[in-house]
Protein backbone atom coordinates (compact mmCIF):
# COMPACT_ATOMS: atom_id res chain seq x y z
CA UNK A 1 0.00 0.00 0.00
CA UNK A 2 1.23 2.95 -1.00
CA UNK A 3 -0.28 6.67 0.73
CA UNK A 4 -0.84 9.47 -2.01
CA UNK A 5 -1.05 13.19 -1.28
CA UNK A 6 -4.92 12.77 -1.44
CA UNK A 7 -5.30 10.60 1.52
CA UNK A 8 -4.44 13.11 3.61
CA UNK A 9 -6.65 16.23 4.74
CA UNK A 10 -4.87 18.70 3.20
CA UNK A 11 -5.90 22.24 2.89
CA UNK A 12 -7.04 22.97 -0.81
CA UNK A 13 -5.03 25.69 -2.41
CA UNK A 14 -2.71 26.43 -0.19
CA UNK A 15 0.73 28.41 -0.45
CA UNK A 16 3.44 29.71 1.48
CA UNK A 17 6.13 32.35 0.48
CA UNK A 18 8.86 33.39 1.04
CA UNK A 19 10.52 30.56 1.94
CA UNK A 20 13.25 30.79 3.52
CA UNK A 21 11.89 33.47 5.01
CA UNK A 22 13.04 36.87 7.41
CA UNK A 23 10.53 38.55 8.77
CA UNK A 24 6.84 38.03 7.39
CA UNK A 25 5.37 34.69 5.94
CA UNK A 26 2.37 35.12 3.58
CA UNK A 27 0.20 31.79 4.08
CA UNK A 28 -3.02 31.52 1.48
CA UNK A 29 -5.53 29.30 0.98
CA UNK A 30 -8.16 28.64 -1.62
CA UNK A 31 -10.69 29.11 1.45
CA UNK A 32 -8.79 32.12 3.31
CA UNK A 33 -10.50 31.73 6.17
CA UNK A 34 -8.92 31.62 10.21
CA UNK A 35 -5.62 29.81 10.25
CA UNK A 36 -3.76 28.39 13.26
CA UNK A 37 -0.72 28.07 13.12
CA UNK A 38 2.07 26.77 14.68
CA UNK A 39 5.63 26.01 13.95
CA UNK A 40 8.17 23.92 15.54
CA UNK A 41 11.63 23.18 16.11
CA UNK A 42 13.95 20.01 14.53
CA UNK A 43 13.25 18.78 18.38
CA UNK A 44 9.68 18.73 18.33
CA UNK A 45 9.59 21.91 20.91
CA UNK A 46 6.69 24.17 19.91
CA UNK A 47 8.48 27.84 19.15
CA UNK A 48 5.29 29.35 18.05
CA UNK A 49 1.74 29.12 17.92
CA UNK A 50 -0.57 31.86 16.52
CA UNK A 51 -4.35 32.44 15.03
CA UNK A 52 -4.71 34.39 11.85
CA UNK A 53 -6.90 35.93 9.94
CA UNK A 54 -5.39 36.92 6.52
CA UNK A 55 -2.31 35.84 4.77
CA UNK A 56 0.39 37.48 6.91
CA UNK A 57 1.98 35.74 9.84
CA UNK A 58 5.18 37.82 11.20
CA UNK A 59 7.48 35.16 11.74
CA UNK A 60 9.71 36.41 15.66
CA UNK A 61 12.13 33.06 16.01
CA UNK A 62 16.02 32.87 15.90
CA UNK A 63 17.40 31.49 12.12
CA UNK A 64 17.37 28.10 11.59
CA UNK A 65 15.22 25.25 10.17
CA UNK A 66 11.32 24.76 11.40
CA UNK A 67 8.53 22.63 10.68
CA UNK A 68 5.33 24.92 10.32
CA UNK A 69 1.59 23.29 10.28
CA UNK A 70 -1.60 25.33 9.46
CA UNK A 71 -4.52 24.42 10.42
CA UNK A 72 -7.80 25.62 8.62
CA UNK A 73 -11.84 24.60 8.92
CA UNK A 74 -10.29 20.79 9.74
CA UNK A 75 -7.49 20.62 7.24
CA UNK A 76 -4.09 20.37 8.15
CA UNK A 77 -0.84 20.94 6.41
CA UNK A 78 2.77 21.03 7.45
CA UNK A 79 6.00 21.76 5.74
CA UNK A 80 9.70 22.74 6.25
CA UNK A 81 10.43 26.18 7.08
CA UNK A 82 13.46 27.97 6.93
CA UNK A 83 13.97 31.09 8.65
CA UNK A 84 17.16 33.55 7.76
Amino acid sequence: MTLDSKDYNQIKGFSMYPNPVSNQLFIHTEAGLTKNVQIFDLLGKQVLAKTIQGDTLDVTIPSGIYLIKVEEAGKVTSQKLVVK
